[in-house]
């Protein structure tokens, strides 16, 4: 599958830091959506097919921990989730939401957008098929005499 068909959600409050990850997400070839409350993000999984969320533990109504907690309850356990935070960087904590959640990573603010597309590239190395190269796809192709490929390489 392309990094184009993983859609992944955002569930941040912070504005600027939500659009920050949603463009280095976006960069990187991902379909993002970013969601500033709970609500948004809980009726988005119950429409849309999503591979995985992004959620931060400060949230207005509801922690982020529980938010993670209703959707493993609605989509299941298959879903990758990261928990991030800039207030929680007790190490206590961050088990216990990583418990809660099961998420595949916690992420401590202010963090470098390397690790966290590092991180959120992590749960899909297996399912992603990387684009060949040029002389792959020639290759590749049905319609390619042998003594033209000879030439190539």
């Amino acid at each position: 599958m392309q990094k184009e068909s993983f859609h992944i959600v955002i569930v941040d409050d912070d504005v600027s830091l939500g659009k920050a990850m949603t463009e280095t997400l976006t960069r990187a070839g991902f379909k993002v959506t970013h969601v500033t409350k709970p609500d948004e993000a809980l009726n988005l999984v119950k429409i849309q097919a999503v591979h995985a969320v992004i959620i931060d533990c400060m949230l207005p109504k509801m922690s982020g921990t529980e938010l993670g907690k209703r959707i493993r309850k609605e989509i299941g356990d298959e879903l990758p989730i990261i928990m991030i935070s800039g207030i929680y960087k007790d190490k206590g904590f961050q088990r216990e939401a990583v418990q809660a959640t099961k998420a595949s990573a916690f992420l401590v603010k202010p963090f470098e957008m390397k690790d966290f597309l590092d991180a959120v590239t992590a749960n899909f190395k297996p399912q992603v098929d990387e684009p060949l190269s040029m002389i792959h796809q020639f290759m590749a192709k049905q319609d390619v005499m042998a003594k033209e490929r000879i030439r190539a390489v």
